[in-house]
């Protein structure tokens, strides 16, 4: 019940919000109907051949052809015959120029998906707790390794921040203090990364973080009566870096291997072939006994070299 609860954890918003979609669609749909139809029935019953030829393309067409087919043919052929004419007059030469990266800059901070929550699949969280951290912890007791975690894809930094929150609770702050623990949260998009390393949230987005935590972890800061913020506190931020860079890039700025790496609901906007190559990206970053957290959604994945354990999350063997 957790995938369509409404809020943070949950589906629910996303998918009532894409029922209403479909209801405005389908209303538009058939009022775009009737002005074909005002425009068509009159060349059906001209006494044009012509323009009865025009009508007899669209009826057998566009009425005769299954409507997914429709849907495909107008959604993919649209979009590949848009991006044909962007090629044509030098598009892609032009946003791949190093001279023109602020305006890649503003195409990917356009076109990425952002959504993100503390505490989201909060599953994941529990999973860390019972079965991860009391390994890394024992780790660390008999090799005194220091914790990497990334939180890849980190939008506006909630996820981040969790990771950061529950590992304190868990480890204490005098295993994780003085470089113990650091963490990596990494975005292509930087309108969200400013958001995140801000670390300022409103009262509705930190509702699902444990009312304990807050008090630890968060200062209040009163900016309204409608509006209360907070802000998470240092102890927390110095335990995070946020770099923004392109997970598709051939060569990552990252020197380090970690331990734990966040990959959620971001594999299913990828053409396969990308993703393949994120999810390779991805373990070659990875320590051998390191774990790879996925969305919950996104279990169908064979990730080569990984073995899978519950809920998305595979560990590196």
């Amino acid at each position: 019940m957790d995938l369509i609860s409404f809020g943070d954890n949950g589906w629910g918003d996303e998918l009532f919000v894409a029922t209403l979609m479909t209801i405005a669609v389908a209303i538009t749909a058939m009022f775009i109907g009737f002005l074909f139809a005002l425009i068509f029935t009159p060349l059906k019953l001209s006494k044009y051949k012509f323009l009865n030829l025009i009508a007899n393309f669209y009826t057998t067409v566009v009425r005769g052809v299954p409507e997914l087919l429709v849907i495909y043919l107008f959604f993919f052929g649209g979009s590949g015959a848009i991006m044909y004419v962007a090629q044509i007059f030098g598009y892609y030469d032009y946003i791949e120029r190093e001279e023109n990266r602020k305006d890649r800059q503003l195409l990917h901070n356009a076109v990425t998906t952002t959504k993100s929550g503390f505490y989201r699949e909060k599953q994941h969280f529990e999973f860390l707790r019972e079965n991860v951290f009391p390994v890394m912890k024992d780790q660390n007791n008999t090799t005194h390794s220091k914790l990497r975690f990334w939180s890849a894809g980190c939008s506006s930094g909630e996820e981040t921040y969790t990771l950061a929150i529950e590992a304190h609770d868990f480890f204490g702050k005098a295993m994780i203090s003085n470089g113990g623990l650091r963490i990596l949260g990494s975005d292509v998009n930087t309108g969200v990364l400013e958001s995140a390393i801000n670390g300022d949230y409103s009262e509705e987005q930190t509702s699902t973080i444990p009312a304990a935590l807050q008090k630890r972890f968060f200062i209040p800061e009163p900016v309204g009566k409608n509006d209360p913020q907070r802000k998470i506190n240092r102890e927390i931020k110095k335990l995070i870096q946020f770099r923004q860079f392109n997970l598709m890039a051939n060569v990552y700025p990252i020197a380090t291997k970690f331990q734990l790496i966040f990959c959620r609901n971001l594999l299913y906007y990828l053409h396969p072939d990308k993703r393949e190559y994120l999810l390779k990206k991805l373990v070659d970053h990875l320590e051998t006994g390191g774990w790879l957290v996925l969305g919950i959604t996104e279990t169908g994945y064979k990730v080569e070299g990984m073995e899978k354990l519950s809920l998305s999350i595979y560990q590196k063997f």
